[in-house]
């Protein structure tokens, strides 16, 4: 603990110890590091893994870090919490947990995170889970004269594997929570931090593979700036989202299952806005993976979520599939594709949401809702089509495109068809500004 700038380049070992052939590893220590009235700078790689063993491996512990009165944080070292493996017959150690929590000053992480579930071996075993991620700037006020300052930028620019262990069962992936956070007790009103994941670099929050059971199911992104208000009633304007990494948010496949695909969620909303700006819009330009897994029945996708007051936009390609199965496919868009603004909605981005294909049961698709209180506007495909399968084809979605001020603006196709089989799925249905055109477009717009 300390009041000064601190700065620390050495590498810190809290890793539990290996065990033999018919041991357990050892679990992951704590570490905490603090700083009250400074900077804290962290360029020397944290280890506290768990430890491998023959009979399973250990777990990690926690990576707490609090850096306090407006300072900045910065990090370029590697931060590793993976559970251990079990090399002959047993479970994987899950993933430990990192937290970050600043006031005031900007959070900049640069450095690696591994935080991966163990490996399983043997019968019955199990995967371990993968890491949890949380990283908060509150606001704060300075030491001097004690006025509000802000919650300034988070900004996120490293590889981050939160996965679920492999084993007889899959381990589920652990999620990231990002959060921009202002609780304000006065009437100033500071400029509004952001949150920036940049893009040269990729989340690992897929489930984990199964060998005899099912997969692990997918962990989930939150990335949110919509705290900030004040005891005066008002509030002031908060920062917008941007998200630029590639993630991988797939549910692990399984013999028996797929896992379930993972869930996106970002979320730019305040109490105080500016109209026709960029000042609090929430945009993702990556690919995103929400994927079921495949197994004899395919895992249920994930799901997609984003609003920004001035803005919501996408130009990735969702992949939001239903795992393929023998007996039953999953279900594509289950958790649903949401964008929502008070002002403008933009997809240019493909949105791929087919039900699984299976021999038996094809899986059905479910919804998408775009809604804009100025236009929404899309110009990329859509497939919310049933999945394909030797006996029943699966049913198609509901698409649901919505402009409040304007003309809704689409040029790419929107398929809600049946899928294909001895019985084909039912057609779903396609919405545009309130108009049902699902009659004349027989599935397929």
């Amino acid at each position: 603990m300390a009041e000064v700038n601190n700065y620390i380049t050495g590498t810190v070992e809290a890793n539990g110890g290996k065990g033999g052939p018919a041991g357990y590893g050892g679990n992951g220590s704590y570490v905490l590091l603090y700083t009250d009235l400074g900077e804290l700078n962290i360029a020397g790689n944290i280890n506290a893994n768990g430890g491998d063993g023959g009979y399973g491996g250990g777990d990690s512990d926690t990576v707490d870090i609090y850096n306090g009165y407006a300072s900045p944080f910065r990090n370029k070292a590697n931060i590793s919490l993976r559970g251990g493996n079990s090399t002959v017959d047993g479970d994987g150690g899950n993933g430990g947990q990192l937290l970050v929590n600043t006031y005031g000053g900007p959070l900049l992480f640069a450095g690696n995170f591994n935080g991966r579930g163990g490996d399983a071996m043997g019968a019955g075993s199990s995967g371990g889970d993968g890491s949890q991620a949380v990283f908060i700037v509150n606001d704060s006020s300075d030491y001097g004269y004690g006025e509000v300052i802000g919650p300034s930028d988070i900004e996120i620019s490293a590889n981050m594997d939160l996965s679920g262990g492999d084993g007889d069962s899959g381990g589920n992936a652990g999620n990231i929570n990002i959060l921009n956070n202002a609780d304000l007790s006065g009437d100033v009103f500071p400029p509004a931090g952001r949150v920036l994941l940049k893009g040269y670099r990729k989340f690992d929050m897929s489930g984990g593979d199964s060998v005899a059971n099912n997969g692990g199911n997918a962990g989930e992104l939150a990335a949110v700036t919509d705290s900030a208000y004040s005891s005066i009633d008002d509030g002031y304007v908060v920062g917008s989202i941007m998200s630029s990494v590639p993630m991988d948010l797939s549910g692990g496949d399984g013999a028996l299952a797929g896992g379930q695909g993972g869930y996106f969620f970002m979320e730019a909303e305040g109490e105080t806005y500016m109209r026709d700006t960029d000042a609090t819009v929430a945009r993702n330009t990556a690919d995103l993976n929400l994927s079921g897994g495949n197994g004899d029945v395919g895992g249920d996708s994930g799901g997609f979520y984003i609003y920004g007051y001035n803005e919501a936009r996408n130009t990735g390609d969702l992949n939001l599939t239903g795992g393929a199965g023998t007996s039953q496919g999953g279900a594509g868009l289950f958790e649903n594709v949401e964008m929502y603004s008070t002002e403008d909605v933009a997809n240019l981005g493909r949105i791929d949401g087919n039900g699984g294909n299976a021999t038996t049961d094809g899986g059905n698709a479910f919804n998408v809702s775009m809604y804009a209180g100025h236009r929404t506007r899309n110009v990329n495909s859509m497939d919310a089509s049933g999945g394909d399968a030797a006996t029943n084809g699966g049913d198609g979605g509901f698409v649901d495109l919505f402009s409040q001020g304007a003309v809704t603006w689409n040029t790419a196709s929107i398929d809600v068809g049946g899928g294909a089989g001895v019985t084909r799925g039912a057609i779903g249905s396609l919405f545009i500004d309130l108009t049902d055109m699902t009659d004349y477009i027989d599935g397929k717009l």
